[in-house]
C-alpha cells in the first residue's frame, strides 16, 4: 500500500500546478465559509480546469445535500471530505446521489470510551 499526498486549502491555480507538476495525488478546495482558505465551487472549478493529472477533494463542514452535490459538480470534484456532524444515514443518501468518494472525518472526543484510551 502505497500512502497518498493531498494538498489541501488551494485557492491558487498556481498551486494547483506546482501539486500536478510534483506528482501531488490530490488536492483539496475548502467549502466551509469560516475557513480563511474558503474557495467559492466557481473559483475551484477554474482551478480544477487547470490540472488534468490530479484528484479534486472538497472539504465541507455540516453543509446541506443540495449544496454539496452543487459544489462537486461546478468545481469538478473526485472526492467529497466531510469534516462536520454527518451521520452514516447523511453519507447514504449522499452517496445514492452520487459516483464520487466520500471520506468521513472522525474524531476521538466522538467516542463514549474514547477517554480510556489516553
Amino acid at each position: 500500500m502505497n500512502p497518498q499526498v493531498k494538498i489541501c486549502g488551494i485557492t491558487r491555480i498556481e498551486d494547483a500546478l506546482v501539486c500536478e507538476e510534483n506528482n501531488i495525488d490530490c488536492i483539496g478546495f475548502v467549502f466551509f465559509e469560516k475557513s480563511k482558505r474558503f474557495i467559492s465551487p466557481e473559483k475551484a472549478g477554474l482551478i480544477s480546469k487547470s490540472v488534468k493529472n490530479i484528484s479534486k477533494a472538497g472539504v465541507f463542514v455540516d453543509a446541506e445535500p443540495e449544496y454539496i452535490l452543487s459544489a462537486v459538480e461546478t468545481a469538478g470534484l473526485d472526492i467529497v471530505q466531510l469534516h462536520g456532524k454527518e451521520n452514516p444515514e447523511f453519507l447514504k443518501k449522499l452517496k445514492r446521489k452520487s459516483k464520487f468518494k466520500i471520506i468521513k472525518a472522525l474524531y476521538l472526543n466522538d467516542f463514549p470510551h474514547a477517554d480510556s484510551m489516553k
